[in-house]
């Protein structure tokens, strides 16, 4: 992400929510470090006409504030913006041109947010901030809840813009956290709610008529279900939220009460009980035609609950 404050101090964000696989050496020196770079390959002009075409709604991905689509320039743009959340800040043309002038010198800010801490992170802002990056660098932690959003932040090259930037401070208050596992229950509080009456009134209910004593392994976004077939207890179906980065997934659908479903039948565990591909490949068509799609290599969004049913809430 690339935003702006009302100083015209640029950031160059990555957000990693919900105990991310990803962290430390591998974003900062991975992700962040190439976003940096490719940044640096535009021209200051090229990364002002994308931002303003991006404003007024003519890429694929929407501003969540709403512009006017004839405004012909970032100017225009910046001042509607300032209008909207009724800032008190430098007019828009003047935070134009110190957006271009961090740009055009490399002095813009890089910043890693998330919703938990993680000691690599931090340690591997400090690293970034001592062997890549200039500008500023910033490791920051949001706690949202019904209050609103407490962030912890640290700074490095703390007098770099800090003191200009409103309602952010230096803490050292980190906590650790560890990462919540998916439950039966807790899956529930994740979906959306068309999701949560399709566990309740169809797969929670089939799954009780199958044995199922609620009994399960919890995983990281979904939990197997363990249900008694031919005198043993199998891990048949995994059952949770669909994945954070299948591109085929809105934004909203990727945030606790509103994720979507995602169900996948354990085959390999099956023909590693049974040892009949036959009937292994009779199972797999029925699931098929009830509208389960399987993984495909290069291809996690193909699957029940994303291109079909539960992604239209039925």
């Amino acid at each position: 992400m690339l935003t702006v404050d009302q100083t015209g101090m640029v950031w160059l964000i990555e957000v990693k929510f919900n105990f991310s696989l990803e962290s430390g050496a591998q974003v900062w020196h991975g992700q962040l470090a190439r976003y940096r770079k490719a940044l640096r390959t535009m021209s200051w002009q090229e990364i002002v006409r994308y931002t303003h075409r991006f404003l007024t709604g003519f890429e694929q991905t929407k501003p969540q504030l709403s512009l006017r689509r004839d405004a012909v320039s970032l100017d225009e743009c910046v001042v509607e913006w300032l209008a909207a959340v009724e800032a008190n800040a430098v007019p828009g043309v003047s935070i134009v041109s110190e957006m271009a002038e961090r740009l055009r010198s490399g002095n813009f800010g890089v910043m890693l947010v998330s919703d938990y801490f993680n000691a690599s992170d931090l340690a591997g802002a400090q690293s970034f901030a001592d062997s890549v990056h200039a500008g500023p660098v910033a490791y920051a932690v949001v706690n949202p809840d019904s209050t609103g959003f407490h962030w912890r932040v640290k700074y490095f090259r703390p007098g770099a813009d800090q003191s200009l930037v409103e309602g952010a401070y230096v803490t050292s208050d980190f906590v650790p956290e560890k990462m919540p596992l998916v439950t039966p229950t807790r899956l529930r509080s994740l979906v959306s709610p068309a999701c949560r009456n399709l566990l309740d009134t169809l797969v929670y209910p089939r799954l009780y008529a199958l044995g199922w004593n609620e009994r399960h392994v919890a995983k990281r976004s979904a939990f197997d279900a363990i249900i008694p077939a031919g005198g043993s207890s199998l891990p048949l179906l995994v059952i949770g939220t669909s994945e954070l980065d299948a591109k085929a997934l809105q934004r909203h659908t990727k945030i606790d009460g509103g994720q979507t479903l995602k169900i996948n039948p354990r085959f390999k565990t099956v023909l590693n009980q049974t040892g009949n591909l036959a009937f292994v490949n009779t199972y797999m068509k029925r699931f098929y035609e009830l509208g389960w799609r399987g993984r495909r290599r290069e291809n996690k969004h193909l699957r029940w609950g994303v291109n079909r049913y539960l992604s239209r809430g039925d």
